[in-house]
């Protein structure tokens, strides 16, 4: 069997059983993380193919949880191990799976384990492993995560939501407590439990940044701008006297 028979025939049957394809989980197939390489050909230029992960696990919608790179039942899964984990890593993510069919191999980000599984877990399963790792038992934090700020029904949450999330479980898992958020030229650091308690929320004010300027009335203004030349005729007046000045 080539690649194409062992996911129709192994990798698919074995996510469904495991509860992937039960809403709201998910399994999205043949994703592209990438764009084709651009290599040059004689005088022009070719696009290489796109990379693209064989499935993406997603707990909901908006949160994928894990990646799994199938390989032909001839191949050893263990030969698409270090895809599944380039792939998790440019998503994110913390677990990556390898397979040829028969055989599963998992690689923890958190924990660093990797090793053979005898199945994928269930969804409930790897969302639990998750939270267990990230510290999160509160289950109105978790709930936070699963609810991106500004979502918008129908469509998936916007690229710097999920970015955040990653940042605030990035944080939190390497014993962090401050998320870096940036903005144009300036960055500041912001509590985790802060993030959290927005739902993620990236649309904040920079903290470092000026004060507003209040805008005076009209009439204000005019009498201000009036004082100011006032007193620049009167110091002007004074220097062209200590020189001697006459004045013409």
């Amino acid at each position: 069997m080539n690649e194409a028979d062992t996911c129709r025939k192994h990798v698919v049957p074995s996510l469904q059983a495991a509860g992937w394809d039960d809403e709201p989980h998910s399994i999205a197939e043949q994703r592209t993380v990438t764009d084709g390489r651009i290599v040059p050909l004689g005088k022009g230029f070719l696009r290489r193919p796109p990379k693209r992960i064989d499935y993406i696990l997603r707990y909901t919608r908006d949160f994928p949880l894990a990646v799994v790179e199938a390989k032909a039942i001839y191949k050893s899964a263990a030969d698409g191990l270090q895809q599944a984990k380039d792939y998790a890593l440019m998503l994110g993510l913390k677990f990556a799976y390898a397979t040829n069919g028969p055989e599963i191999i998992e690689f923890d980000a958190i924990s660093g384990v990797e090793g053979r599984v005898e199945r994928y877990p269930t969804p409930a399963e790897l969302w639990e492993r998750y939270l267990a790792a990230a510290g999160l038992a509160d289950p109105q934090i978790a709930a936070r995560l699963l609810t991106p700020f500004n979502h918008e029904v129908g469509k998936g949450e916007r690229y710097y939501q999920q970015l955040a999330v990653n940042r605030v479980v990035e944080s939190i898992l390497t014993g962090k407590r401050r998320v870096l958020v940036t903005m144009a030229e300036r960055a500041w650091t912001v509590p985790v439990e802060e993030l959290l308690g927005n739902n993620c929320n990236l649309d904040r004010k920079n903290p470092r940044a000026k004060e507003d300027i209040t805008h005076l009335p009209p009439e204000q203004l005019v009498a201000s701008i009036l004082e100011k030349e006032q007193r620049i005729i009167e110091i002007m007046g004074r220097i062209r006297s200590s020189l001697g000045g006459t004045g013409s």
